[in-house]
């Protein structure tokens, strides 16, 4: 698959030794997380056996129509997520998450492994196919949500729930359903991840801005 390089999130490897990191995999079926092991062990990017002192690389594996998860919290500063995906708009609900780094499934081995390499250092990889869609302009919302409800999908996006919205904005939880439905309806969308994916792909959604959850 042809990928290009985009910017992404700062290296958490800064000041850290350049032994390859440890491999951990998350999720997944048995197979799913076999076959991911042989591809980034044998590619050369991670080593599959501990080593004390070297940084550790998670991959979330999301089953293919799974919700993408928030990133799982991170055991120290240099420690590298990356969510393993199938389908573009999980790639951009993984990135809203809070992912160093994502990898389609559905991509080659070579694809694969790049896409774990670039998560090292601070990159993430997309397919060409995605990029000239970014470039199109195709990634664009026609009916754009208010600054606050931006803020109400942001929050989303990083793990809280509908229930916490509610309690912050003092109203019930069904309401706030009801208010989260009518963004998804001007979105064009049917759901919470794809109304992220949405927003994240047209560069409105920042979840490091997010405040703490309550």
């Amino acid at each position: 698959m042809s990928a290009i390089m985009s910017e992404g999130r700062t290296p958490r490897s800064a000041g850290v030794s350049d032994v390859r990191p440890r491999l951990k995999l998350v999720g997944g079926t048995p197979a799913m997380r076999r076959g991911l092991h042989d591809i980034v062990v044998d590619d050369g990017a991670c080593q599959d056996h501990e080593n004390s002192g070297t940084r550790r690389i998670v991959i979330v594996i999301h089953e293919a129509g799974e919700s993408v998860l928030p990133a799982p919290h991170r055991e120290d500063e240099h420690e590298i997520i990356v969510a393993a995906v199938s389908g573009d708009d999980a790639f951009w609900a993984a990135l809203a998450r809070g992912y160093d780094g994502v990898v389609d499934l559905r991509g080659s081995e070579s694809s694969t492994a790049l896409g774990v390499r670039a998560a090292l250092v601070g990159q993430f990889v997309v397919s060409a196919a995605m990029a000239n869609q970014m470039m199109r302009g195709s990634a664009t919302v026609e009916n754009v949500p208010s600054a606050h409800e931006l803020a109400w999908l942001a929050r989303l996006s990083t793990g809280w729930s509908v229930l916490e919205l509610a309690e912050t904005e003092l109203l019930s939880e069904r309401v706030m359903y009801r208010r989260l439905a009518a963004v998804y309806r001007r979105l064009g969308v049917a759901s919470r991840t794809e109304a992220i994916a949405t927003v994240a792909r047209a560069g409105l959604l920042d979840p490091r801005h997010v405040s703490p959850r309550p």
